[in-house]
């Protein structure tokens, strides 16, 4: 891979540039964004090439699909007539099957690769699915995230859906869970700032103890868990509420909606 188009240049597509441009050095990147301005900034950025047409990403050997799943059918029109059977095209479009993009475009090399927004500060998590390449050139693949992101390899379509439903929608489980429990904060009557603060810190350390202690996740929630404490008490309400169910079925609902959208 030395010649890389990133098609959609947001926030994910900045990020992945951005890696690639500060540890593998080898690669230039071109961009290339409808809106035009976007793509002449981050070029500017990773010292890369904007582009305005697909027409000007033909010598390119890699293509890392970064746009809305919305907007492929319209990419694939435009984009096929530059592809050949040896071309490698990347895809983070959520629920957008290898048979999807194999039905609308000529390469034959296909990776679904499914991020979360934390690969916005070095701190994400990938899963990958490689159809048609050879072991070095998944190798090549996982590089080409692993400076944003743990990489995770996987061997079919379903479970990048499932890995969509919990990893990438993941975050936004996390925050929700944040913002409720700041709200509670704050209703017992600490000020909303302090809260917001304390339940950020809360969560950055507990992530930092699951990272780094041996443990699994449930012993280190029996570890903070006294019988007959303040804690079992806030734990036998959530099971009493039905929280797992309702967890539960949240991610399920996003599983459905990746299958709908493939």
């Amino acid at each position: 891979m030395k010649k890389l188009a990133l098609l959609g240049c947001g926030n994910m597509g900045t990020a992945i540039a951005l890696g690639v441009s500060k540890h593998q050095h080898g690669i230039h990147v071109f961009t290339y964004d409808p809106d035009h301005k976007k793509s002449l900034e981050l070029a500017d950025r990773i010292s890369g090439t904007a582009v305005k047409s697909y027409e000007e990403l033909k010598e390119c050997d890699a293509f890392l699909l970064a746009c809305k799943p919305q907007q492929f059918k319209e990419l694939a029109t435009q984009l096929k007539k530059h592809l050949s059977s040896e071309s490698l095209v990347l895809s983070i479009m959520a629920g957008v099957s290898t048979k999807t993009l194999s039905a609308a475009l000529p390469a034959k090399k296909l990776v679904r690769v499914m991020p979360n927004t934390p690969c916005l500060i070095g701190k994400g998590v990938c899963g990958i699915y490689a159809l048609g390449l050879s072991e070095s050139e998944e190798k090549e693949v996982h590089a080409l995230f692993s400076p944003i992101s743990k990489t995770y390899a996987f061997s079919s379509d379903d479970e990048i859906d499932k890995v969509t439903a919990i990893t990438g929608s993941g975050p936004a489980y996390v925050f929700e869970f944040a913002r409720v429990l700041s709200k509670a904060f704050s209703q017992m009557g600490i000020a909303a700032e302090k809260a917001e603060d304390m339940v950020k810190q809360l969560f950055v350390g507990s992530s930092a103890l699951m990272q780094e202690a041996e443990e699994s996740i449930e012993t280190l929630r029996n570890q903070v868990t006294s019988k007959g404490g303040t804690t079992e008490a806030a734990l036998n309400t959530l099971h009493e509420t039905q929280f797992e169910d309702m967890l539960t079925a949240a991610t399920q609902s996003a599983y459905k909606r990746a299958k709908e959208l493939s």
